[in-house]
């Protein structure tokens, strides 16, 4: 798979490290088994944290993305569900720091590349879950983006448990004769995850923010099919008219007269 490394920092000698070293960097080991399609970025003084790696995003649309940043370096990028790590570098020495960081995520996003793989765990993991009201489900997701990057964290364990609540919340309707099955919360509404592609998640203007950008495109910071969404209804194909949900940047989408909504992976509603 292919991972575009971002390296935010002031340190002139870790960034000279970082962009000469490059693909170096990897263990021979890992890059036999993993593969070595990966790029190596560092953000230039001119542009802000999350221009810069909006901008690699953008120019690597099939690309995972891991960001690393020293200890003294302060950022709002780390409030993104991005994978981020912390260098210890000045604890440790440049050369080993950088390669275990960089051999952790490259582990760690291929084992999660292979969990969400298959379509049954893709689309119960790419759900709007600020939009699926269920109780156990918002706790695992919650402790999932919140340990991403933690070493002793069991990840892919926690991901299938996810997974496996998520499957025992799927049902086809009841009336209709319908066919596709619908992942169910707690209030009723019904989660498909739709075959058509006529739309596209806005992230730019009226309020939108760099997350909105981000969770348009990448889960877990692996890319996936981001003009495709999900469809939001009733059992009964009732009226949603009035009903509020919450958008990609934390607003509230109070529906108008409609039987359903289309809603992105990020929570982009219309």
């Amino acid at each position: 798979m292919k991972i575009s490394f971002i390296l935010l920092t002031n340190q002139k000698d870790l960034k000279k490290y970082f962009s000469v070293t490059g693909i170096g960097m990897v263990p021979k080991e890992i890059r036999e088994k993993h593969g070595a399609d990966h790029k190596f970025f560092t953000k230039p003084p001119h542009l802000d944290d999350l221009t810069y790696c909006l901008k690699i995003n953008r120019e690597n649309p099939d690309s995972a993305i891991a960001i690393l940043s020293d200890s003294e370096y302060r950022s709002n990028i780390f409030d993104l569900e991005v994978p981020t790590s912390i260098l210890q570098a000045r604890e440790r020495n440049i050369k080993t720091e950088l390669s275990r960081v960089i051999t952790f995520w490259i582990k760690r996003l291929n084992s999660l590349e292979q969990t969400f793989k298959p379509m049954g765990n893709r689309k119960a993991l790419l759900l709007p879950f600020p939009n699926f009201k269920d109780t156990t489900a918002q706790q695992l997701w919650s402790s999932i983006n919140k340990n991403l990057g933690e070493r002793t964290f069991s990840l892919i364990v926690e991901i299938e448990k996810l997974v496996s609540h998520l499957r025992d919340k799927e049902f086809p309707k009841k009336k209709g004769g319908y066919r596709d099955k619908y992942f169910v919360d707690e209030r009723g509404y019904h989660f498909q995850y739709g075959h058509e592609r006529h739309s596209r998640p806005v992230v730019e203007g009226n309020g939108h923010t760099a997350k909105c950008a981000f969770n348009s495109q990448l889960r877990f910071g692996l890319p996936y099919d981001f003009e495709r969404h999900y469809n939001l209804s009733l059992e009964d194909n009732r009226n949603l008219k009035g009903r509020q949900f919450v958008n990609c940047h934390n607003q509230t989408h109070t529906a108008e007269s409609c039987d359903h909504l289309n809603i992105f992976p990020n929570s982009f509603i219309n």
